[in-house]
């Protein structure tokens, strides 16, 4: 489970903008689901292609980018930022395929 800053500092890498309110945005669901009690179903609601839709409708492409690093980084656990950056947007998609079909259980 990666922190705000965490995903902040890897959009700081990888697009030149931290891109916070999107982290916030994205995470917002922990505040109902905490992360000690649910783990990580709050990931269900807007970790998958609903939520990138919302994320680049308002953000646009770098928005939409900001979300995919977000999953990938939460689907990794670890850090991406030895990973170059068409490797992370590529893999990202497997993790927002995987999170489009978690169930939580």
């Amino acid at each position: 489970m990666a922190y705000t800053d965490e995903h902040i500092n890897d959009c700081e890498f990888f697009l030149g903008k931290g891109y916070k309110e999107i982290h916030l945005y994205l995470d917002q669901y922990t505040k109902e689901f905490p992360i000690a009690l649910y783990l990580d179903y709050h990931r269900t609601f807007l970790h998958n292609d609903y939520g990138l839709a919302i994320i680049g409708n308002v953000y646009k492409e770098e928005g939409y980018k900001a979300g995919l690093i977000h999953i990938f980084r939460d689907y990794m656990e670890c850090p991406i930022q030895f990973l170059p950056k068409d490797i992370v947007l590529q893999r990202a998609r497997k993790a927002v395929m995987y999170y489009n079909n978690y169930t939580g259980e």
